[in-house]
């Protein structure tokens, strides 16, 4: 015969056992974290992924150009031909054939308006590009002189505008006259190798009656910039291997 077993041991072994109401709150709350902890692993593998892919897709060079003068500042002028608005359709060219080739472009001016040197540098500096290439044309008192030049201020300028002033001369076939040191607010204030390029004379007029020279000028500076940056090219990162 099993010993009757007395009332408190009952009692005892009735509360020590899980109450089925406690091992559903149990399983469900366990079930809540892994859910949490899944979640959270394919949230940051989601946005790692797209991070990568910004990363990617983000330009390793880029470049500032500067139509020089507009707006209220025709520049120097031959007949109807206003070196604003030539310097505009040459950046324009310019800076869609260096999108085709995968830089980055920033513009001052994409329209005829009015910029100071301190609006123009500020632009660049906030973007934080590789150069800035400010884009002119040359003048004179009589309509002989006609060469190819750049102005440069700080001494990591130079490279940018011996490249820049060669390249303008080769494409247009005219001379090219070494570039000068030339104290200007833009070129002293700017954070990265800058300068003027003067790629032609719009004050002779044979340069004013030739044909399209704005298409010649900005394939010259496009081989230029181009070449420039080859040469700076930043090495790539490593991946690190996944184990």
């Amino acid at each position: 015969m099993r010993p009757r077993q007395s009332r408190y041991a009952r009692k005892q072994l009735y509360e020590t056992r899980p109450k089925p109401k406690s091992v559903r709150r149990l399983v469900k709350f366990g079930l809540l974290i892994f859910m949490a902890l899944l979640l959270t692993k394919l949230s940051l593998m989601h946005s790692t992924g797209h991070a990568d892919a910004a990363i990617k897709a983000l330009p390793l060079q880029s470049v500032c150009l500067d139509p020089g003068h507009g707006g209220n500042d025709p520049g120097a002028q031959n007949g109807n031909l206003t070196e604003a608005s030539v310097n505009l359709a040459v950046a324009k060219k310019v800076s869609s054939a260096l999108l085709a080739k995968g830089y980055g472009v920033y513009t001052t001016r994409t329209t005829d308006k009015t910029l100071d040197n301190a609006n123009r540098v500020n632009f660049c500096n906030a973007k934080r590009t590789t150069i800035l290439v400010s884009i002119h044309q040359n003048s004179y008192t009589d309509s002989g002189p006609d060469y190819s030049t750049a102005l440069q201020y700080k001494p990591e300028d130079e490279e940018l505008a011996n490249t820049l002033a060669n390249a303008a001369g080769a494409e247009l076939a005219l001379p090219i006259t070494p570039p000068m040191q030339f104290e200007d607010g833009m070129l002293m204030r700017a954070k990265m190798p800058s300068i003027i390029i003067e790629s032609l004379f719009i004050s002779n007029d044979a340069e004013a009656n030739a044909g399209d020279r704005v298409s010649q000028q900005a394939q010259g500076i496009v081989n230029g910039i181009s070449t420039y940056l080859q040469a700076h090219k930043p090495a790539q990162p490593v991946k690190s291997s996944k184990s």
